[in-house]
């Protein structure tokens, strides 16, 4: 309210993003798609593609969970598009490349899932992660290598995103990591420790 009474769009734009982000995690859909619809159509006005990435990959979440992976899956492939034109591109992709994974994993297609892993693997190898963002690509990165039948990796890049959590007390995160955590648990052939994990998840 602030921002708008002085004209403040990029700030107003931020706050829409935020609040649509929180109805998201709080699962409140239809709070979440108002904001972020006005998030979107803010950014593009102010001619900010990072703001529209970001938001872009957000939406796509929100599709995904909303079991339609295939408007979500549409949404990362115009957010990747449009994260080439942002200054902080690295921090687009790295939001894009969990969105994108956690979405093909839902529909069951690792091959497309796999390009963002290496599109991840190249941030990495260039040093380019960024504790915020990153937190949204590595809890992905470990569901994918879980399914890819390689539960070594999924516990590493638990292990990462772990870290993060640990210094950020990121909530959201850490229920994620646990998220992943069990499931990696349940595929060993270990229930005890699973439920445990998925329990606190929730």
């Amino acid at each position: 309210e602030y921002a708008a009474e002085f004209g403040d769009l990029r700030c107003v734009a931020v706050c829409h993003y935020a609040l649509g982000s929180m109805a998201l995690l709080r699962g409140y859909p239809e709070e979440a798609e108002e904001n972020l619809e006005e998030a979107l159509r803010l950014n593009h006005r102010i001619g900010s593609p990072a703001g529209v990435a970001y938001t872009l990959a957000r939406q796509a979440g929100l599709r995904t969970v909303q079991d339609d992976a295939e408007t979500g899956w549409n949404l990362v492939q115009e957010g990747l598009e449009v994260a080439r034109q942002a200054a902080v591109w690295d921090h687009c992709l790295q939001r894009l490349c969990g969105t994108g994974i956690w979405n093909r994993l839902e529909a069951g297609d690792l091959a497309s899932a796999e390009e963002l892993v290496r599109t991840a693997g190249k941030l990495e190898e260039e040093r380019r992660m960024c504790n915020v963002c990153s937190l949204q690509m590595h809890p992905a990165l470990a569901a994918y290598h879980l399914a890819a039948g390689d539960p070594e990796t999924a516990w590493e890049y638990a292990g990462k995103a772990q870290e993060i959590v640990d210094m950020s007390q990121n909530q959201a995160g850490q229920a994620q990591v646990l998220r992943v955590r069990g499931e990696i648990h349940a595929a060993q052939g270990e229930p005890d420790e699973a439920v445990a994990c998925l329990n606190r998840a929730a």
